[in-house]
């Protein structure tokens, strides 16, 4: 009986390492495909690499193209695009006859256009190129070229060994129903997101928090992230990852998915930094390594 009972045991051991094992293995291929769909994400022809200007609308008419001449001058393209008259909030682009713009697919002579804070983004597109209002603080024009030099030269990522301790099942603890955070961008603006609640977790026998964001229309929380490898092995202002919504108060977060914001790898984007409650003293050997190419140049 004795002998029975102990066979038993030793097979419920075997079971719960084999399921453990099988558990790790799964998640270490779901992190392979999600290196691969990041890089193909990033490298895309209209993808973050593509940025070619973040130019910011003067109130009144702004000039269009590559002729130096112009309020907002296009590093490649028609010398005279149009115009974009900006009054009371609202934009209004008219096309340069003989050049043949189109939004959304459509051709334009003139036409009112949103900003991305204004519900459905309109899309201008000149040959290759595509264009877009964006508010950030003040409404600009976010210029996409997939011949972005950014692109074109577009070293690859690196990345530290994977580390299933940093795989971390963590706690959520939820904040009131409406919470806030603010959130500094790079170039000193302001941004509210919704706060649901805090993720705990430990590492290393060391408890650590972090805030967490979600994103409108999202079913992940959004997580930005500043440690003690940012600067010398990792992106100087921090790195991203999303983690899954919570289960029971219990979310899983892979850190070996920390990725480098847009900023990394271009001077046009706007990226949110860490909060003062996400930048922690430890060293986190995971996820992406610093990109050199952007910062050398």
């Amino acid at each position: 009986m004795q002998l029975k009972r102990r066979f038993v045991q030793a097979a419920v051991v075997v079971g719960a390492l084999a399921f453990a094992v099988n558990a790790a293995t799964d998640e270490r291929a779901d992190y392979e495909t999600w290196r691969a769909e990041r890089l193909a994400r990033l490298t895309q022809p209209l993808g973050w690499l593509s940025l070619t200007g973040l130019h910011f609308l003067k109130p009144g008419i702004n000039t269009i193209g590559s002729d130096p001449t112009n309020t907002v001058v296009l590093r490649a393209g028609p010398e005279k695009l149009g115009t974009i008259d900006l009054r009371d909030g609202r934009y209004v682009l008219t096309a340069t006859p003989e050049i043949g713009i189109r939004v959304d697919g459509k051709n334009v002579g003139e036409i009112e256009l949103n900003d991305d804070s204004q519900g459905a983004l309109n899309v201008i597109e000149f040959g290759a190129q595509r264009a877009s209002i964006v508010k950030r603080g003040e409404p600009a024009l976010r210029v996409r070229d997939p011949d972005a030099p950014s692109r074109l030269r577009f070293r690859g990522l690196e990345y530290f060994d994977y580390d299933p301790s940093w795989a971390v099942d963590a706690r959520f603890e939820a904040h009131p129903p409406g919470r806030v955070i603010e959130i500094t961008t790079v170039i000193g603006t302001i941004e509210k997101n919704a706060n649901p609640g805090r993720v705990v977790f430990s590492h290393g026998g060391e408890s650590y928090a972090l805030e967490a964001i979600r994103e409108a229309d999202s079913d992940e929380l959004f997580l930005i992230v500043a440690d003690a490898t940012n600067a010398r092995d990792t992106y100087g202002a921090g790195r991203f990852v999303y983690a899954p919504l919570p289960i029971n108060d219990r979310v899983r977060i892979d850190f070996n998915r920390l990725y480098n914001p847009p900023c990394a790898f271009t001077e046009f984007s706007t990226c949110p930094l860490p909060p003062l409650s996400n930048r922690l003293r430890t060293r986190i050997v995971a996820g992406e390594k610093r990109y050199i190419a952007h910062e050398e140049t």
